[in-house]
């Protein structure tokens, strides 16, 4: 007993009505209406209490007639339930809206009217399949019958799918989506959604790029189609495949800057260093919040040409491109830190300067790094304990990496949702204590999780120098 509940007084008003008790009726469509003007369920009762309601509040949109015809439903007022589908398409701005057909196919077949049903579920066919997406549990069997009056309609297996995987049901969504790639080979979201699953879920890479070569190939206009298949060509390391997408692309695609940057991004990981900055430079890229995509492709850049100097022993060049990977160009769309870190490009300035005799400066950039304020042990806790290490300060270097080790493997044990960096900071610092198998495992683990996760394979080019 809720009488602050308006869902239950609006549907007692609907009772009230049913037992042809005006007046108690009406006096609570006007009480929920008093408290809640725009209150689709209550407008819609009072629409079949008296013809006379302000449904232009809802603005003909078709998931508030759903909604409330769900609410009628659950209370057994299936005829209520449909009269308020059939409002709907009385309005002149209602769309051809294939769920609320499936919806009017499920509640005829519930009054036996099978003739009915299966004319709706006929029609929801027809629908276009673009910008729907269905997302109450009810809708589960709403489909499911639908199916079984028409098994050949892809669309219901393609709602379905998107249905169950957004409830995290992603085995049964999956067989959804391949029997509606079975019966319409032609539309590409079908083949996103199956690459998706193949490759965040299953880590099957392979089927993943099959599945989105198709993709592409039914939208050759959709520039996030060629972003995700150019990640999984670079995931299997197959650039030229990846040479092959650009080149074919259409020009709309490749202006697209997001592309644009993944062009960049192949350049950082073919070691075309130059070709990537030449990209970085002559393009603007536009952020979102906490976006910093593009700056991580430039610092990446840099950092790998760096190390690619110091392999060949070139340390001036090396220490002109970690003093460059610290910079922030406007263009890239990511404003610099009131305090940035720099721990990784300060150690490795220091090892540059070692490395050229000039012990004083390479003191002086080691020694930036130990004053470094890193907070939470992460990733800079490493190089500055590295850094304590360089300056005799062993036992303090012993425990800032023992407690970044700790953190991150609880980390591990106790996020709900395990990012790959959690396991790359506890890969670090196990190696700088000498754990290399355990290094080497959670390094694993890192690439298993996420094979696309760059500063893992930095790192272990990284550990190569250090050596």
């Amino acid at each position: 007993n809720n009488p602050v509940d308006l869902k239950a007084r609006v549907m007692l008003a609907a009772s009230e009505r049913h037992l042809n008790n005006k007046t108690e009726a009406e006096t609570l469509i006007e009480s929920a209406l008093k408290e809640d003007p725009i209150s689709s369920l209550a407008l819609l009762e009072k629409e079949l209490f008296s013809g006379e309601s302000e449904l232009d509040i809802l603005r003909a949109d078709p998931e508030y007639y759903l909604e409330a015809a769900a609410d009628y439903s659950e209370m057994n007022l299936t005829d209520d339930a449909i009269r308020i589908l059939e409002i709907y398409g009385e309005n002149t701005n209602a769309r051809d809206y294939p769920i609320l057909y499936y919806y009017l196919g499920f509640f005829n077949d519930e009054l036996k009217r099978k003739e009915e049903a299966a004319a709706y579920f006929k029609k929801a066919a027809t629908c276009s399949p673009d910008y729907v997406f269905p997302f109450r549990v009810e809708t589960e069997s709403v489909l499911k019958l639908a199916l079984e009056y028409n098994p050949s309609d892809w669309k219901a297996h393609y709602y379905l799918g998107n249905l169950l995987v957004a409830k995290l049901r992603w085995e049964e969504g999956l067989e959804h989506f391949k029997n509606a790639a079975e019966l319409s080979p032609e539309f590409p979201v079908i083949y996103r959604n199956l690459g998706e699953i193949y490759w965040k879920k299953f880590k099957d890479y392979e089927r993943a790029r099959e599945v989105y070569e198709k993709a592409v190939s039914f939208a050759p206009y959709d520039y996030r189609l060629y972003l995700a298949l150019d990640e999984l060509y670079a995931l299997t390391r197959e650039h030229s495949a990846r040479a092959k997408l650009y080149r074919e692309a259409p020009r709309t695609v490749k202006k697209n800057f997001n592309y644009v940057l993944k062009r960049a991004q192949y350049y950082v990981d073919t070691g075309q260093y130059a070709k990537a900055f030449k990209i970085l430079k002559s393009n603007t890229f536009l952020p979102w919040e906490g976006w910093t995509g593009a700056r991580e492709v430039f610092v990446l850049a840099h950092l790998g040409r760096a190390y690619s100097y110091m392999t060949n022993g070139k340390y001036k060049k090396a220490i002109n491109e970690f003093f460059e990977a610290m910079q922030y160009p406007e263009n890239l769309g990511t404003g610099r830190p009131l305090h940035p870190l720099f721990t990784r490009e300060y150690y490795f300035i220091g090892l540059c300067y070692e490395k050229l005799g000039n012990k004083q400066r390479a003191e002086k950039y080691i020694s930036k790094v130990k004053v470094e304020t890193t907070g939470v042990p992460t990733v800079h806790s490493y190089y500055k304990a590295l850094s304590l290490r360089k300056l005799g300060e062993v036992n303090e270097a012993e425990r800032l990496l023992n407690e970044m080790k700790l953190k991150s493997e609880s980390l591990i044990e106790h996020s709900r949702r395990i990012k790959p960096q959690y396991y790359l900071w506890a890969s670090m610092a196990c190696d700088a204590l000498g754990e290399k198998i355990r290094a080497r495992e959670y390094m694993r683990k890192a690439a298993e999780i996420d094979p696309s996760y760059r500063w893992a394979a930095l790192f272990a080019s990284e550990i190569k120098l250090l050596e």
